[in-house]
């Protein structure tokens, strides 16, 4: 055991993380009740706090991208959705836009039919709010520039009579 719970696939734990062990007085298992020192993990902190953000995907498309089984085995971990949904969040707070995941790892495998991985219809592109919230701002800058301009005029036929 190396101390690391939440470890990526590439990476090795080689270093142990003794941050949050320690000892305390004990007895032994003995026939006498001894005190010893006994020597262990007596932290409160077992789970990692991101391992709720890794047991479900809101989107509909990704969700079953992301639960995709090949040859019995997932293709994603656990780890990778939590990944992908503080991905997401960090960048829909600050794009104001949807999150485009890779899927390089799923594309690679499925070839070709990564495109339809329903069977039932094409994956269609996500929205992009960004450039909506933008264009209807511009519009109702336009629309308020249009309005002062016949005010402007309507106040300048007033002061003409």
């Amino acid at each position: 055991m190396s101390g690391i719970s939440f470890e990526t696939r590439l990476a090795t734990g080689s270093i142990p993380n003794r941050t949050l062990a320690s000892t305390i007085e004990g007895r032994n298992k003995t026939k006498e009740r001894l005190q010893c020192n006994v020597r262990g993990f007596w932290g409160d902190i077992v789970n990692s706090p991101y391992l709720s953000f890794g047991m479900e995907v809101d989107d509909e498309d990704d969700k079953f991208r992301f639960y995709k089984h090949c040859n019995f085995q997932a293709v994603y971990s656990n780890t990778d959705i939590s990944e992908y949904n503080l991905q997401k969040m960090i960048y829909q707070m600050e794009e104001l836009d949807e999150f485009e995941f890779k899927f390089e790892r799923l594309r690679h495998i499925l070839g070709p039919k990564f495109d339809d991985p329903s069977g039932a219809k094409p994956r269609e592109k996500k929205k992009n709010k960004r450039k909506e919230l933008e264009r209807k701002k511009l519009e109702e800058a336009k629309s308020a520039v249009s309005t002062n301009d016949t005010e402007a005029t309507g106040i300048e036929e007033i002061t003409d009579e």
